[in-house]
């Protein structure tokens, strides 16, 4: 198997201390990263999910201005509804085992905020809007 070394990454995890901003590399070739995307998930090296929820959030942005559209036009309260959870709960929850567990209070606002916008529009019901805890 011939591997790629332009694509291979580094990412080094460690616990949120000021002086090890940067780890030496294994390899003198192999580039080290902040931030790796794998699988759809954007993992850091203390395992900060900001960027992730950024992210996602950007992107849910974008099909909630697209469902708005599909109001706009005519379409059922009810297709509209099946759309949001389709586009916008799928991309919210998927891998959500691997980064859910690590969100601090403000990224479960800003989630939930988000939600509750989505719920003022009249997109979705009251059922999906409580997706997270703050616990």
């Amino acid at each position: 198997m011939v591997i790629n070394m332009s694509k291979i990454k580094e990412l080094v995890f460690y616990r949120p201390h000021p002086s090890r901003s940067h780890m030496p590399s294994a390899a003198d070739n192999i580039e080290q990263v902040k931030i790796a995307k794998l699988l759809g998930v954007l993992f850091s090296g203390n395992l900060n999910f900001d960027e992730h929820v950024t992210y996602v959030l950007f992107i849910c942005s974008q099909r909630l201005y697209l469902i708005k559209l599909l109001r706009s036009q005519g379409m059922p309260e009810s297709k509209l509804h099946i759309i949001f959870v389709a586009l916008i709960i799928s991309r919210i929850s998927y891998a959500l085992s691997a980064w859910g567990g690590f969100l601090n209070g403000q990224q479960i606002h800003r989630i939930n905020a988000f939600l509750r916008r989505a719920r003022r529009l009249g997109i979705c019901s009251s059922t999906c809007i409580v997706m997270y805890q703050n616990t």
